[in-house]
């Protein structure tokens, strides 16, 4: 381990944490002290845990014995679950998600179900058509939540998932009079709580008039849903004063890490049903775990007796699993896009990425523009980024412009890269924009906070109840003519704050596509330059293309090679976890699901 040490391949931390652990276990050998070390170092890299070589029995049995590794029944700062290595922590926060989903995967109580006899398959029909001899998974989607306390949908962009979830309440509150049913709706982020909403009022006029107003439409982040305190590490909601809800819903569910799932599931009420979407396809969270991943790599396929269920009300046969997992009926994938053709365009190069095709070209339609580098080269760079924003430059040539007009705007299009450094990374970029805006005399030079600049979060500030990732634009208040940031909560409502109280934050005319998850735009530009380093090599993924690309509505910009575009597309991210295996095999007994 000293010799990693010395080369650079095992960082102090690591080390150290090895070396701490070793005091508690004199006889540690090297070999499982680099183990521990290898521990440390994965979790700084998101992963969950470690897996061990089974081929090594005699290391895994060594760990076995020692008094700093058990099996996650008393508190030991290490657990071995099979030949998985974890921090004692991520042991339990896998084992515990994974508990509390499976004591949810039931039936809803009779006294709390739908009538499920034909008539339920009559208002299906009403809200979602006749399927005729073919499934319509959102209509499946919908008896699953209708009469299950836990559904799990999936699916790209423009598939329906929201479209799904408003029918959903729809018929829910059609069938339940009472006043007193209480609906929460929650993301992870701003951006995705607004859009939530925004998505939810964009359908709301294809509902019957008298339950539009029974429609919740206000989101919010799930940390203020779980009541984040100022100091932002504790929460007002836990196992002990749970979050008063019969329904919760929670969009883009990848976006959602280790942690805070499970402080999210802790919180909740035995008794409330929930409701999980999200692109398994898509990046991963940026903390620790891959959670929605995780639910779905193994497919938990359905039950004879809900295929029974189906054929009986909507009369179409569903695929049975005679071997049923954990999650067995809970979750249901949609393929259909609404917004994008299969065969041409955004829509055929989104499916292209996901099935491992790698040649890249522009569409006929001209919703996807591929161009070399080398169009970025030289002077040419300024002139060509800043053409992406040329309506938006003449609005902020206005001083008197409205911040709603300016932020409507700027949501309209957005350059996303790979990486922060170098010359084709976002502080580049954004630089060579503000000098461009410098140039047109609409920024002074060295002027921090200038009329229109968007500036993106990056820290949580929970008295003020901005958010990492939240995005709001420098205006000139008209009241007092001082520079003040605009932003619009999850509720879509305008807030001004003073320049001087913002947590910290950049400029995002370019952003990272880590920082995009959770928005779309209808223009995408799309800058991924050849890494320069093994940790830029990294960052370009497949799962980072599939997420850029389906950032955009109607078109994109693609500046790349095919080179690195192909590289990439091989690239996965694989991040370590267990939570697969809780699912599937599993000794949790009834007395350990009543907890939940």
């Amino acid at each position: 381990m000293r010799k990693r040490l010395v080369s650079g391949d095992i960082r102090p931390v690591d080390a150290g944490f090895s070396d701490l652990m070793r005091r508690y276990s004199p006889g540690l050998s090297t070999e499982a002290g680099d183990l521990i070390a290898d521990l440390s170092y994965a979790l700084s890299q998101q992963h969950s845990c470690i897996n061990l070589d089974t081929g090594n029995s005699a290391l895994i049995e060594e760990l076995n014995a020692l008094p700093i590794v058990g099996n996650g029944e008393k508190p030991t700062p290490l657990v071995m679950a099979g030949n998985k290595l974890y921090l004692h922590r991520y042991f339990q926060y896998e084992k515990m998600i994974a508990l509390s989903l499976i004591s949810r995967n039931k039936k809803v109580p009779t006294s709390e179900s739908l009538d499920v006899d034909s008539k339920l398959g009559l208002t299906l029909f009403e809200y979602f058509g006749s399927p005729g001899s073919t499934v319509d998974w959102q209509q499946i989607a919908a008896l699953q939540a209708l009469t299950r306390q836990l559904t799990i949908i999936t699916g790209g962009p423009g598939t329906g998932k929201t479209s799904t979830v408003v029918k959903i309440l729809a018929i829910l509150l059609e069938q339940d009079n009472s006043d007193d049913f209480i609906i929460k709706l929650a993301a992870p982020t701003g951006k995705a709580a607004m859009r939530l909403n925004q998505s939810i009022q964009q359908f709301l006029p294809q509902l019957p008039e008298k339950i539009r107003a029974k429609i919740p439409t206000g989101v919010s982040t799930i940390h203020r849903l779980l009541g984040s305190r100022r100091n932002g590490r504790t929460f007002r909601h836990n196992r002990d004063n749970p979050i008063a809800a019969d329904l919760l819903i929670v969009d883009e569910v990848s976006m959602v890490d280790l942690t805070l799932m499970y402080r999210l599931l802790d919180a909740l009420l035995p008794r409330t049903r929930l409701i999980l979407l999200g692109d398994p396809e898509q990046l991963p969270s940026v903390e620790a775990g891959n959670v929605l991943a995780d639910l779905c790599r193994n497919t938990a396929g359905y039950s004879a007796e809900f295929a029974i269920q189906v054929k009986a009300l909507l009369g179409v046969d569903i695929p049975v699993r005679h071997k049923p997992r954990q999650l067995v009926d809970a979750m249901c994938h949609f393929d259909k896009s609404y917004r994008f053709s299969r065969d041409r365009g955004i829509g055929h190069l989104a499916r292209s990425i996901r099935a491992g095709e790698s040649l890249l070209v522009s569409s006929e339609d001209d919703e996807v523009k591929i161009f070399s580098l080398d169009t970025l080269a030289g002077n040419n760079l300024g002139k060509e980024i800043t053409s992406y924003y040329f309506e938006y430059e003449m609005l902020i040539q206005n001083p008197k412009i409205d911040a709603l007009t300016l932020l409507a705007n700027f949501e309209q299009t957005r350059i996303l890269c790979a990486v922060r450094d170098g010359a084709l990374g976002i502080e580049s970029l954004n630089a060579e924009i503000e000098r461009y805006l410098e140039a047109r005399n609409l920024k002074k030079i060295g002027q921090d906070f200038y009329h229109g600049r968007p500036i993106i979060i990056t820290r949580n500030d929970y008295s003020l109840g901005l958010f990492n990732g939240d995005i709001g634009i420098c205006i000139i208040d008209p009241k007092d003519h001082e520079i003040k940031t605009a932003f619009l909560n999850s509720a879509g409502e305008l807030q001004l704050y003073l320049t001087s109280r913002l947590p910290p934050h950049e400029t995002c005319f370019a952003m990272t596509v880590h920082k995009s998850q959770g928005s779309e735009f209808d223009h995408v530009t799309l800058i991924l330059p050849g890494p320069t380093s093994d940790a830029t090599e990294q960052l370009l993924t497949k799962e980072l293309i599939y997420t850029a690309i389906t950032r955009a509505r109607h078109s994109i910009a693609i500046y790349t090679d095919q080179q690195t575009w192909t590289a990439a597309l091989a690239r996965t991210v694989e991040r370590m976890s267990g939570i697969s295996s809780f699912l599937t095999f599993t000794d949790m007994n009834d007395e350990q699901l009543d907890l939940f």
